[in-house]
């Protein structure tokens, strides 16, 4: 779906009918996010069976706690991805995390790899969650 003034068409979007819809919030590369409310409206009126939102840059936005759509995702109404490789510089890890239902994390577990983040990875993205100091001084 091509962008509409540098945005997704969230009102395009939601009349296709997919397996998945996905949306970058905010967006790479234009940097241009859509509030909270706005996809709230598109997950309503989105005929996608499951709604994808990638929050990898939510950490540069102007009001993250405003943009995020995680408080969706504590309700099961969408998947929310995040990762470690942008504010927490820690790309070369390539450690991220998504919070979804019980439902899509069951179904993804049984095609993931066993040994998908080795245990350096772990322990450097547990040490870098846990520095809010570093988080507070690049965001």
């Amino acid at each position: 779906m091509p962008l509409k003034n540098w945005v997704h068409d969230l009102d395009a979007m939601s009349q296709v009918e997919a397996d998945v819809a996905y949306i970058v919030n905010p967006h790479n590369p234009t940097g241009t996010a859509h509030s909270r409310a706005a996809i709230e409206r598109f997950v309503e009126l989105s005929r996608a069976a499951l709604v994808v939102v990638d929050e990898a840059y939510i950490d540069f936005t102007d009001d993250p706690e405003q943009t995020t759509v995680m408080p969706l995702a504590r309700e099961g109404d969408v998947v929310v991805l995040r990762t470690l490789s942008k504010v927490y510089a820690l790309a070369g890890l390539r450690v991220g995390y998504m919070v979804a239902s019980r439902e899509v994390v069951a179904t993804l577990r049984k095609i993931r790899p066993p040994f998908s983040v080795g245990a350096l990875a772990q322990a450097g993205a547990l040490a870098a969650v846990k520095d809010n100091t570093h988080k507070q001084r690049v965001s």
